[in-house]
C-alpha cells in the first residue's frame, strides 16, 4: 500500500445556520453536510471535482472565503471552528511521503482565521 493524498475538507461550526455559506459557495463545493446538531450548526465542504494536492484545495476555498458576500463574511467571522482537514490514507510505501504547504497559502489560511487538522486514515482493504 502507498501513503496517498485523499482530500481536503473544509468544516465550520458556528451558532447560527451556516447555509447561506453552502449556498454562496454553490456548485464549486460538494456539501458533505450543513445543518444543526446538538445545540450548534455544522458543515463540511470539499470542492467539486476535488482534483489537486492539499495547497491548491486550500487555495481555492481560500479564493471562495474571501469572495463571501457581507451577510456569508458575519457567518464566518462568527464561527468558533473552522478547519481546513487535510486527509491521508497511510501506507508502507514510498520510506516517506511530503506535502507541502507554502507560506503563502499558510497566511491566507491564518488571513481568513482557519486552522489546519490533519487526519490520516489506515490503508484502504481493497
Amino acid at each position: 500500500m502507498e501513503i496517498a493524498f485523499i482530500n481536503v475538507d473544509l468544516e465550520i461550526e458556528a451558532h447560527e445556520s451556516l447555509k447561506p455559506i453552502a449556498d454562496y459557495f454553490g456548485e464549486d463545493v460538494s456539501v458533505l453536510g450543513c445543518g444543526k446538531w446538538g445545540e450548534h450548526y455544522q458543515a463540511a465542504f470539499e470542492i467539486a471535482g476535488g482534483i489537486g494536492d492539499a495547497e491548491s484545495i486550500i487555495g481555492y476555498f481560500c479564493t471562495l472565503i474571501e469572495s463571501l458576500g457581507e451577510d456569508e463574511t458575519r457567518i464566518w467571522a462568527g464561527a468558533f471552528r473552522k478547519e481546513f482537514n487535510i486527509g491521508y490514507e497511510s501506507g508502507l510505501e514510498p520510506r516517506s511521503y511530503e506535502s507541502v504547504i507554502r507560506s503563502e497559502t499558510i497566511s491566507r489560511i491564518s488571513g481568513v482565521g482557519a486552522s489546519v487538522k490533519i487526519t490520516i486514515y489506515p490503508p484502504s482493504q481493497e
